[in-house]
């Protein structure tokens, strides 16, 4: 398995840099891949941190995480997809995720966790494919640049999905926060959300303690440490119990509960050299309080099974709008 980390911490000129997936205790080989690197002494690095630190409020990660460029239904793992659809996504997730978090008093900062897979595989073919496929990672990591800037924290791409999606999801935690604690950011609240998602409009994200500053302590959907949050329910319930399925497209998490989360994860038993292909946060309410970012309706993760007005899935036919009846 390939994987390369970038760390974002430093500008200059342009350099060769690799990484290993140490930190997960795996043993990951590694190529090369072109990215901005330092060109500046200690003192520079110490500025940039310094920077960083002194970011308006109280900081959260954004973690952009899964398959890029993706191409087809649920179970699908190919990475050839249309490139301006996965570029509409990265600038959609900037507008309707990272602003809206903006402007609701958090410094973001933002790690991207790729899985581009099945590249040596991917020609070029259609006339909207405009480059070849091992250049895919290149592009993306150009455009995560472009849309994000210097918020971007740390840029990762690998080839080989993991296991299952929860302990992918483990794994992008342990990236972000091990950037997060190299640039000695204190993170109040982690947003994990999907890299193959086009935002239609902005959630109502929960504020930051800090932001309420009504000496009642009265917030409009002021954070609650004790409280996950997704983006809606289903309109079902999870099999023996009276809670719904939360939809697991996108989870708030403070970091209060992040331990307990990550236990959550790390539950899941996988067949060593097996992939878990029905691995999902759909039963979160039977472990944690879940909080729906959206109460005025329900839908289904999938908007290729299921129409809902925040996102669709990009790579994939959106279901039909219902029709609005008088």
């Amino acid at each position: 398995m390939h994987s390369q980390g970038i760390n974002l911490r430093k500008k200059g000129q342009y350099a060769v840099f690799a990484t290993c997936c140490l930190l997960m205790g795996m043993s990951c080989g590694t190529s090369d891949v072109l990215v901005k690197s330092a060109a500046g002494n200690v003192s520079s690095a110490e500025a940039a941190r310094g920077n960083r630190r002194a970011g308006r409020g109280p900081n959260l990660i954004l973690i952009l995480r899964g398959e890029a460029f993706r191409d087809g239904t649920e179970y699908s793992r190919s990475s050839c997809g249309n490139e301006q659809e996965q570029v509409s996504a990265l600038k959609s997730a900037r507008q309707h995720v990272f602003d809206a978090l903006t402007a609701r008093g958090w410094s973001v900062w933002v790690h991207v966790d790729a899985v581009v897979h099945e590249s040596r595989d991917c020609i070029a073919e259609a006339s909207s494919n405009t480059l070849p496929a091992l250049t895919r990672p290149r592009l993306l990591y150009k455009q995560c640049t472009a849309t994000f800037g210097e918020k971007l924290l740390m840029f990762r791409w690998t080839e080989s999905v993991a296991p299952s999606m929860r302990l992918g999801m483990h794994q992008s935690l342990e990236y972000a926060l091990s950037a997060a604690h190299n640039e000695s950011l204190s993170v109040t609240a982690v947003l994990v959300t999907r890299l193959d998602l086009f935002w239609k409009r902005s959630l109502l994200f929960p504020a930051p303690p800090e932001a309420c500053q009504d000496p009642r302590g009265r917030c409009v959907s002021r954070m609650d440490s004790a409280n996950i949050s997704v983006p809606f329910f289903h309109n079902s319930q999870l099999p023996s119990s009276t809670k719904l399925v939360s939809s697991d497209t996108l989870v708030f998490i403070p970091i209060e509960l992040l331990p307990r989360f990550n236990d959550f994860l790390l539950s899941e038993k996988v067949e060593p050299g097996t992939i878990r292909r029905h691995s999902s946060l759909h039963n979160l309410a039977t472990v944690f309080n879940v909080s729906a970012l959206e109460t005025g309706g329900m839908w289904r993760s999938d908007s290729h099974k299921e129409w809902n007005p925040w996102y669709r899935i990009i790579g994939r036919t959106e279901a039909r709008k219902p029709p609005v009846h008088s």
